[in-house]
């Protein structure tokens, strides 16, 4: 009688434990990544498919496959552009953080400046850098704009990370300091500075991108070489597989960036709070 009453096995139950079972075979580090590598290959699908839509109406989108035989066969043409603005947003990244630093300091010497100097900083931020471009070429002469844009758009973020870092409270270092008789210059090189690097690196995961396509809009409203330049010039010549496989490009770079910071924070000693 219980026999009679037991539920028949469901359909495709058998199927789905397979499938779990066989995903918790995998090693964790390939289930972590399978999630999104599945989502950018829905996404090339999606991409192809609806191209062969929009060719039919008339529309500019290149397939995916084109996009990358365009980038093969222009690369000889592709990469000096993109040297070209990769050494303009170093530029922009270095004297970024050099004025994100000097201001750094100062909020943390004068706390009294700190709320008014934030709220500035933050104005400047918050100003379309589509609307600052134009501007730039009127004062600075190439590459003057391209560095400069690239500064404005990393001075905020690595100046509230420093802060952030250079005012943490580390007790155990403090009782430590007290204890042995360190003094203040002391204790702002030996963990006050290592603190604020830590934070550097958070912002830096933003402000390297940041660089790059803050040089590559400055680039749209003028100059003789760079990614952006030779954007504006695939579109005017309707060359559209050139200009998609142009922003596939600064994406990779800018991926990249990100994830050389994230291997650089796990391997710094002192970043070990970041990781966990």
């Amino acid at each position: 009688m219980r026999d009679s009453q037991r539920q028949p096995p469901q359909r495709g139950a058998g199927g789905m434990t397979t499938l779990v079972s066989t995903l918790g075979g995998l090693p964790r580090r390939l289930r972590d990544h399978l999630p999104g590598t599945l989502v950018v290959l829905a996404f090339l699908l999606l991409w192809q498919w609806y191209a062969g839509i929009a060719a039919g109406g008339g529309l500019l989108l290149p397939t995916p496959i084109e996009v990358l035989a365009t980038l093969a066969e222009d690369w000889n043409i592709i990469a000096p552009a993109l040297g070209v603005t990769l050494g303009s947003a170093a530029q922009g990244l270095a004297w970024g953080v050099a004025v994100a630093f000097a201001f750094a300091l100062i909020a943390v010497a004068l706390p009294i400046l700190r709320r008014p100097l934030t709220r500035q900083l933050t104005i400047v931020f918050c100003l379309p850098l589509a609307a600052i471009a134009p501007l730039l070429f009127l004062v600075l002469d190439l590459p003057g704009p391209h560095i400069a844009l690239a500064a404005i758009s990393v001075v905020f973020p690595v100046y509230i990370a420093l802060v952030q870092g250079l005012t943490a409270r580390h007790r155990e270092w403090e009782d430590l300091r007290a204890v042995l008789g360190g003094g203040r210059p002391m204790y702002f090189l030996r963990v006050q500075i290592p603190s604020g690097t830590r934070e550097l690196l958070v912002a830096a995961r933003i402000a390297i991108p940041t660089a790059i396509l803050g040089t590559t809009l400055a680039e749209y409203f003028g100059g003789a070489r760079g990614v952006g330049v030779l954007m504006i010039n695939s579109l005017a010549q309707l060359n559209a597989p050139r200009a998609y496989a142009l922003g596939v490009v600064i994406t990779l770079v800018c991926a990249a960036s990100f994830l050389a910071i994230e291997l650089i924070t796990r391997l710094l000693p002192w970043t070990e709070e970041l990781t966990r």
